[in-house]
C-alpha cells in the first residue's frame, strides 16, 4: 500500500528490486499474493447519498500490480 507519488519519487532506487521480483514471478509462474489483494471502497453513483443502493463497490489494487514489464 505504497502511495504512487512515493513510488515515482523513489523509482531509481527501487526499479531493480521490483524488476527482480517481477522477473522471478514470471520465471516461477506465480504472482505475489499481496499484489492480488485490493481495498474495497464505495463509490457514489447518483441521487440520495443516504441510500446504500446509490453506491457501488470498487476495488483499488496496489500500484505495483499495475506495472507493465517491458
Amino acid at each position: 500500500m505504497i502511495p504512487p507519488p512515493l513510488i515515482k519519487a523513489s523509482a531509481a532506487a527501487i526499479a531493480e528490486p521490483i524488476a527482480n521480483i517481477s522477473n522471478a514471478s514470471i520465471a516461477q509462474g506465480c504472482y505475489p499474493n499481496v499484489w492480488k489483494m485490493g481495498q474495497v471502497m464505495l463509490l457514489f453513483k447518483k441521487n440520495d447519498e443516504f441510500k446504500k443502493e446509490n453506491f457501488r463497490p470498487v476495488t483499488v489494487l496496489p500500484v505495483l500490480s499495475n506495472i507493465n514489464i517491458k
